[in-house]
């Protein structure tokens, strides 16, 4: 009745179930943060991500670490560890506290602008003409979700909570953009999997120092963590961390790069929907038609070259 899935449609599958992952996120990390710092709930997803790496190492996958990186490699991967898996991550999750975790998400969304504008600065590699069309729409709409109407917030020189969490969004989308172009130059001889082990590794090391100047451990040793909140730290490390990482690079292998931008796209849906059902975060409607138009321009930018 049903005929087998090609390796293009396999591949679109399993990035799929990534992206619904990675929508989950918020819910969890909403709920999370009402007991714990943001850097106290970061420190301890990057624990259990990196207890569940040492297991697979003990279980035979040492092969791992049978390319040596160089000493520029190391510097790379202590770059997207300690910048991308662990600052950014942070100044993602103090958002919440400030801005609808929607518009957090939707603005994760202008990181391919940010990720061309940086190559182009630190790697020599020119945009098209086509793309200063295509981002400057991008950004236009990105600034119509963050301030519905367009009313930026300012007053009196003060940013309102509202323009402060979209500012803490951005920045992390920014860090995100940085280590994307470092991770692309450590990816031509590095394995995935060891980026991974080491990005969590150099993440964890970094939210350890970070807790230890802000004397924030004395916090996570005297808590008594309820079971509800023991549960959301799991599942934000393991299924919107690790797993969701494991399915797409394995959809990417098989599926183009265009098709995969599109199936991506159910990632800032389906959180919306979740964060409007789940947590009741409304958008207005012109940060839904702004959202539409930023999705809309950053797929434009992704389906073609836009980099000569």
């Amino acid at each position: 009745m049903f005929k087998p899935l090609t390796q293009k449609g396999l591949g679109a599958f399993w990035v799929a179930a990534a992206a619904l992952l990675w929508s989950t996120d918020a819910v969890f990390r909403t709920l999370a943060i009402q007991s714990l710092a943001p850097a106290q709930v970061v420190f301890i997803e990057h624990l259990i991500c990196v207890g569940v790496l040492l297991l697979g190492l003990v279980f035979g996958k040492r092969k791992w670490f049978e390319k040596k990186p160089t000493a520029s490699e190391w510097v790379g991967l202590v770059i997207v560890g300690a910048g991308g898996s662990a600052a950014a991550t942070v100044l993602f999750t103090l958002s919440f506290y400030y801005t609808n975790p929607s518009v957090a998400i939707l603005l994760q969304k202008l990181q391919p602008v940010l990720v061309v504008l940086i190559a182009y600065l630190f790697l020599g590699e020119r945009p098209r003409g086509k793309f200063y069309l295509w981002a400057a729409l991008a950004v236009v709409a990105g600034i119509g979700v963050s301030f519905p109407g367009y009313h930026l917030g300012v007053e009196w020189k003060e940013l309102t909570s509202h323009s402060v969490g979209a500012l803490l969004a951005v920045s992390a989308a920014a860090i995100w953009a940085i280590c994307t172009v470092v991770g692309k130059a450590v990816l031509k001889q590095v394995s995935p999997p060891q980026i991974t082990f080491w990005r969590f590794v150099f993440g964890l090391a970094a939210m350890a120092l970070i807790l230890t100047l802000q004397n924030m451990f004395s916090g996570l040793t005297g808590f008594t963590y309820p079971p509800k909140l023991l549960a959301a730290l799991l599942y934000m490390a393991l299924f919107p961390g690790l797993v969701s990482m494991l399915f797409y690079y394995r959809g990417l292998k098989r599926t183009p790069a265009s098709l995969a931008t599109m199936v991506e796209l159910v990632f800032p849906v389906s959180a919306v929907l979740l964060n409007y059902v789940l947590l009741d975060a409304r958008l207005a409607v012109s940060q839904i038609i702004c959202g539409v138009v930023l999705l809309w321009a950053i797929t434009r930018l992704s389906l073609g070259s836009i980099t000569e």
